[in-house]
């Protein structure tokens, strides 16, 4: 009512380098939900995850989520639905030449996301199949799979109840996709998913597989959206599923932004592009039918 301080919990934790210009040791945002407040932080070589009442009592606290390798520190928040927080740990032991750790066994951690019960913190779900970051998750309709997208390239589908690798949602040929994938979102009533990333062409795909596998096939591909300029950072899609939009970063530095939406109506799609930044508004709007 007042905006004044009703309660403050610490945790303390191992400090990690910090950039000269891009972070501070608080990079995490908390998730909120009806009963809960949700955080996660990395602490020394690992991401530690707790959670809080309304109050500010604890709840509980999962001291050991992930192994965790320090550049300048984590910034990934952590997302709950369905009962389950999902946490991720995303790390390179080397990058560009440069090394983060000669522990060798520290060599050998990958980076992954960690389901946790939202009520007791405990580990109920671990996907590392990922060969790079996982970037972005979204459950499926029925909350049984999770499906993540990563700088890998790869789309991915786990099954939540027994942590199983099922499938690669998108194709594994070389060259089918272009650039990382940054972001993902689900139609709020079919198993459908639209993503973007890299090479900023927003593509919408079926989460599972209706044909049998044939090597190089990229068969769950349903529609791929006009592209945007430059790197897709966010995607989403409306609550009554007939609109997506898609955010690009158009010169490197943030100054300018592409919205991009797609419309379904009927059987039907029509594409609307809005580009908004320095030079540029909302008042000139173009659209055309994809193909």
């Amino acid at each position: 009512k007042d905006g004044k301080e009703l309660w403050r919990h610490e945790e303390e934790f191992v400090p990690h380098n910090i950039h000269k210009t891009y972070n501070t040791f608080a990079s995490s945002s908390a998730f909120i939900d009806a009963g809960r407040i949700y955080i996660n932080w990395s602490t020394g070589t690992n991401i530690q995850a707790l959670a809080l009442d309304h109050t500010g009592k604890l709840v509980w606290k999962n001291d050991h989520v992930a192994d965790y390798i320090h550049e300048h520190g984590t910034g990934i928040s952590p997302v709950v639905a369905d009962g389950i927080m999902i946490v991720r740990s995303e790390f390179d032991w080397q990058r560009d030449g440069k090394v983060y750790t000669e522990d060798p066994e520290q060599q050998k951690w990958k980076a992954c996301f960690v389901g946790l019960d939202a009520a007791t913190g405990k580990q109920v779900l671990y996907q590392g199949a990922h060969s790079d970051w996982v970037l972005d998750t979204v459950f499926s309709r029925d909350g049984s799979h999770v499906i993540s997208v990563g700088r890998d390239m790869s789309t991915k589908l786990t099954e939540v109840e027994t942590q199983r690798f099922v499938d690669n949602i998108t194709s594994i040929t070389p060259g089918a996709l272009k650039g990382g994938l940054q972001s993902v979102a689900r139609h709020p009533t079919r198993d459908e998913i639209v993503f973007g990333g890299a090479d900023g062409v927003p593509k919408i795909y079926r989460i599972h597989r209706i044909t049998k596998r044939v090597i190089g096939d990229d068969a769950n591909l349903i529609s791929v959206l006009p592209a945007l300029q430059g790197r897709i950072f966010g995607v989403d899609v409306s609550a009554d599923g007939k609109l997506i939009a898609a955010v690009s970063s158009s010169d490197g530095r943030n100054t300018r932004t592409e919205i991009s939406s797609a419309i379904r109506i009927g059987g039907a799609r029509s594409f609307i592009c809005c580009s908004i930044g320095v030079a540029t508004d909302c008042s000139s709007v173009t659209a055309s039918a994809p193909t």
